[in-house]
Parts: C-alpha cells; sequence; structure tokens
C-alpha cells in the first residue's frame, strides 16, 4: 500500500519543548568534552621493562627523545628511547604532516557531507519529507556530536530521527529514512572496497572481499522481499503490525527502487570522499601503501566496525581495523597510528561543528519561540521548495 501524498514540512518556526533544548544543551556539551578527553594531544610512550601504568607525554627531536617530568624536560638514553612504545599525539602528527595532501583530504571530506545531505534529503523525499538541503546538513552536522557518545552512532541517529519527527514526520517514516541511508552509506562503501580490490589486487574471491561484497547484495534482496506482496500484505497482518506498518509503506512505495539508485550517485561521492581522506592522510604522513587496495578495504572495514555496538562512536573497534589493514598494505605501524588519530581528530572535529551549530540553535530557540497564541504562517510545497538551495 503506497504512502498518501501528504507532506511532512519545516513550518519555518521553532517549536521544541523546554525538556527538548535540554536535551541538545546536554548532548552538545558532553560530546565536546568526551571529544577533548578522548583524543590524545601529545605522544604518550610507555617503557615496557619499566612500571606498566606508567606513561610519559614524549616528543622526538632529532632522534633524541626528550621526555616531561615533573614539568621539567629530560633527554632519555637512546636505549631507553629504542624501547618505548608509543601511541602518537595530534600536535606531534600534525605538526609532522605535509600541508598540501592534508588540505586536500579536509576539503574533500567537507564536501562529501554535502553528497551525504543530499543522499538523506533524496530519502527523506521518499518519506515524503520536505526540507532544504542545508537544513538536512545541519541536522546530519548536529548528529555527529551524539554520534561520539553512544555504541554505533545511535546517539547520532536518534537525535536526526527526533529532528525529522519534530518537522512534522511520523516517527516510523522518520526511522525508516534513517535506517536505509545508514545502509546505503554502507552498501556504497563495500562496493567500491570490492571494485578496488578487483582493480588494484585482482582478488574477487578473498574471504573479506566476499563478506564485502555480501552486503550490497543483502541489501538489495532484504529491499526486493520487503516489496513482495504476500511478504507485505504478511507483515501487514502480523500482530506487531503498529511497528511494520510505516516502514513497510515506505520500502513498498513505487517510487523507492528509483529512489534507492539514484540515491548511490550521491553516496558514491560522499564515500569516495572518505577514502580519498585516508590516501591524503597517508600521503601526509609520507608513508607509500605497497598494497593499494587494503587501504580502501582498511577504511571501509573501520567504518562498518564502528557501526558495532561496542564503544562510544567506535573508539578503539574502527582504529584497530583500520590499523590492521593498514599495515597489511605495507604501512609503517607508528604511520598508521597517526593516520588512524589524525583521521578520528577529523570525525570529532565535525562533530564539535555539530555541537556548537547545537548549542547555537538551542540559544535561538529561547529567543524566537512563539507563545502559545501566535502560530507561524505555513508554507506551501512551492515555497518549501523555492526556498531550498
Amino acid at each position: 500500500m503506497p504512502m498518501s501524498n501528504e507532506s511532512y514540512v519545516d513550518k519555518g518556526g521553532p517549536r521544541p519543548s523546554s525538556v527538548w533544548r535540554l536535551v541538545r544543551w546536554l548532548i552538545a556539551l558532553v560530546a565536546i568534552a568526551f571529544v577533548a578527553w578522548s583524543v590524545p594531544i601529545r605522544t604518550r610512550c610507555r617503557d615496557p621493562q619499566g612500571d606498566p601504568s606508567g606513561h610519559l607525554t614524549v616528543v622526538r627531536r632529532g632522534g633524541r627523545c626528550i621526555a616531561e617530568v615533573a614539568g621539567a624536560d629530560v633527554v632519555l638514553r637512546p636505549e631507553v628511547c629504542g624501547r618505548l612504545t608509543c601511541e602518537p599525539g595530534l600536535v606531534e602528527s600534525l605538526s609532522s604532516a605535509r600541508g598540501v595532501p592534508l588540505a586536500l583530504g579536509l576539503v574533500a571530506y567537507a564536501a562529501g557531507t554535502y553528497f551525504w545531505a543530499i543522499r538523506w534529503r533524496m530519502l527523506l523525499r521518499l518519506a515524503r519529507v520536505k526540507l532544504p538541503i542545508l537544513s538536512v546538513w545541519r541536522i546530519l552536522t548536529e548528529a555527529q556530536a551524539g554520534g561520539v557518545l553512544l555504541p554505533g552512532g545511535v546517539g547520532g541517529d536518534a537525535l536526526r530521527v527526533a529532528s525529522i519527527v519534530d518537522a512534522g514526520a511520523p516517527l516510523g517514516l522518520a526511522l525508516s529514512s534513517t535506517l536505509v541511508e545508514r545502509m546505503v552509506g554502507l552498501t556504497t562503501l563495500a562496493t567500491v572496497a570490492v571494485v578496488s580490490a578487483g582493480i588494484f589486487e585482482r582478488s574477487f574471491f578473498d574471504p573479506l572481499t566476499v563478506v564485502l561484497a555480501s552486503i550490497p547484495v543483502g541489501f538489495v534482496l532484504g529491499v526486493t522481499v520487503l516489496r513482495l506482496p504476500a511478504v507485505a500484505h504478511a507483515l501487514r497482518t502480523w500482530r506487531f503490525r503498529a511497528f511494520t506498518e510505516q516502514p513497510l509503506a515506505y520500502i513498498c512505495d513505487p517510487q523507492a527502487p528509483r529512489v534507492l539508485l539514484l540515491s548511490f550517485l550521491p553516496s558514491l561521492v560522499s564515500g569516495g570522499s572518505q577514502m580519498i581522506l585516508v590516501r591524503c592522510l597517508i600521503a601526509s604522513v609520507g608513508a607509500v601503501p605497497l598494497h593499494e587496495s587494503s587501504v580502501y578495504l582498511g577504511m571501509s572495514m573501520a567504518i562498518i566496525v564502528s557501526a558495532i555496538p561496542a564503544l562510544p562512536g567506535g573508539i578503539g573497534t574502527g582504529e584497530a581495523a583500520l590499523v590492521f589493514f593498514l599495515g597489511r598494505a605495507g604501512i609503517h605501524p607508528s604511520d598508521a597510528l597517526s593516520v588512524s588519530l589524525i583521521l578520528r581528530a577529523v570525525f570529532y572535529g565535525h562533530a564539535l561543528v555539530g555541537a556548537l551549530l547545537s548549542l547555537r540553535r538551542s540559544r535561538a530557540m529561547v529567543a524566537t519561540t512563539p507563545s502559545k497564541t501566535h502560530q507561524p504562517e505555513a508554507r506551501t510545497d512551492h515555497d518549501d521548495v523555492a526556498r531550498a538551495p
């Protein structure tokens, strides 16, 4: 049963309650504090033969290790310097990075976030939600703040759904568009990784390649099965019909196959921008991979593993996957760690931008929330489309 032609649009005036404003403030502030705590600013080293719980802040200059002890700089003996195991810090990683490839990677990532918004906007239109592209981009950016707090990006998805529901859409449609958008993104990344493995390594039947190839195949089969009339009818007459009605209306919409297919175009640009970012970061630290396909496989697996509910924002799990595959690509572990750290800083920087935008919006809500006797003027579909960039 296709959905009705009713459209849900941004009515032009903020309506959230004081509780929702407080939630936005808390998420934004906690996200900022979490990013500041989780990103190592300076390189920290440990001596395997010393105290296992002791860490030193170490800077390497001219082949020497200079440690900060009790606020003073101490030059470590060469034998001690040689056996240290270190976790690179953001300051040292950025200071040693080459500026041009780093800047190119950041530009590619920033452009990719815009195409990410285009992808989700197309899927929101399938749910009859009409929002300007910049509004969709802002929702995604603000959701990054919640994405670094809860495992698997659950917090970010919850904020996205809440923002769309606040625009007037039913919960089921908002949730469906968000989940499908996630699957389209993962499908695109897996496809790019499989194609790169075939181009660079001619290895289509490697076990990991087969696993990644199963993601787009499973997505297409899943959508096809759910659109079968017999399956849709069985789910609608199921005892949990209240939970399946709107998601089925979304998937079974007559325009769904066309919209899903078209959404892969901006998704390829968005996913490709993340691959370009990693490749530029590798170049910025002066590393040269021996196996290009492992770079793209590593990025895909890092994002997929980060989506597994294990740690906040996938911290540690995604990085371990990326470092492992960069090692398979022939990149030295210290360079792989630096790439992983800068990549985490880029993602967290995006989250900080979202937190600041959320705080600004919350202040604007306090200043401009209409009174109960005043209702904002409704906008027509024509006005909404005309105002969209």
